[in-house]
């Protein structure tokens, strides 16, 4: 197996908290604060983070949120958002990767823990509300640039200075690949049973897939 490792770019955790969003309040974990020191990731997330909906966010397939550092260039080049790292409220900004090198089941070392790409993610109308822009959430699915979320397998202590090691690739679809399947070929029923195929994807995805098969 080739050695594959990506920096690590930020580190970033946050409390839920009010957020105005059209004339209401809502609650939300969207915030993140970047972190210079060693982090405890446990088995839900690392310590100092946390999400206000619960039912939607965090727990154990969600441990983790990731944004690939090199989206930012492609906001900023095409687009015009000059966005910050930690601005889609990632976890972990991980430099040089890409959506479509990440695979469903890739078991990674991240400092001493041991984490497992479980999922993409799918865009939340709060990243949207975040940045006073409605239109974000979708253009991140049409671009397929949405980051995913790591499972831990091994608790640990998480240095922003590390790098993300993979330690075992599956051979299965990659982060874009589902992402192209599940936002723009629904009609493709043997794609869709394909990404249905993969023993380690979450049960919340698997569930949102299913919907879409006959």
């Amino acid at each position: 197996m080739a050695d594959v490792s990506y920096p690590i770019a930020a580190l970033h955790v946050g409390k839920p908290a009010d957020m105005a969003f059209q004339n209401q309040t809502i609650r939300t974990g969207i915030n993140k604060n970047p972190i210079h020191e060693a982090l405890y990731l446990g088995n839900e997330n690392f310590v100092g983070d946390g999400q206000a909906d619960r039912k939607n966010h965090g727990g154990p397939d969600k441990a983790v949120c990731v944004y690939c550092e090199p989206n930012y260039t492609y906001w900023k080049n095409e687009h015009r958002l000059a966005f910050e790292y930690g601005a889609f409220g990632e976890n972990v900004t991980l430099g040089q990767a890409e959506e479509s090198a990440i695979r469903v089941g890739d078991i990674y070392q991240l400092g001493e823990a041991v984490v497992q790409v479980s999922q993409p993610r799918k865009p939340c109308y709060k990243v949207g509300a975040k940045h006073k822009l409605k239109h974000l959430p979708k253009l991140m699915e049409d671009t397929g640039f949405t980051g995913f979320y790591l499972r831990v397998i091994e608790e640990g202590w998480v240095e922003p200075n590390v790098n993300m090691q993979l330690l075992e690739s599956a051979d299965q679809l990659s982060i874009a690949d589902i992402n192209d399947i599940y936002f723009h070929q629904r009609d493709d029923q043997a794609s869709l049973r394909r990404i249905m195929d993969i023993p380690e994807l979450a049960t919340a995805w698997r569930k949102m897939v299913k919907t879409k098969i006959y």
